[in-house]
């Protein structure tokens, strides 16, 4: 998942405390990221969808590398 965080309550939102709320703004499916229909505009192009399918194949390899005896 990839989650936002914001000041602005709607109710799809998770209220964090403080004034700041959650809100997942893409899903991981079938290897990919897939958005809602909430989902902001400039996160729904390829270019952000790229780069978040990128960083998640980094962690995941920096996962693998860090669990290895």
């Amino acid at each position: 998942k990839v989650v936002l965080a914001t000041t602005k309550d709607r109710q799809h939102r998770i209220y964090l405390g403080k004034g700041i709320y959650a809100e997942v703004t893409l899903r991981y499916v079938a290897k990919h990221y897939r958005c809602w229909e909430w989902t902001y505009p400039d996160y729904r192009t390829p270019e952000y969808i790229q780069t978040f399918e990128a960083l998640r194949k980094l962690y995941h390899r920096q996962l693998l590398t860090q669990h290895r005896p």
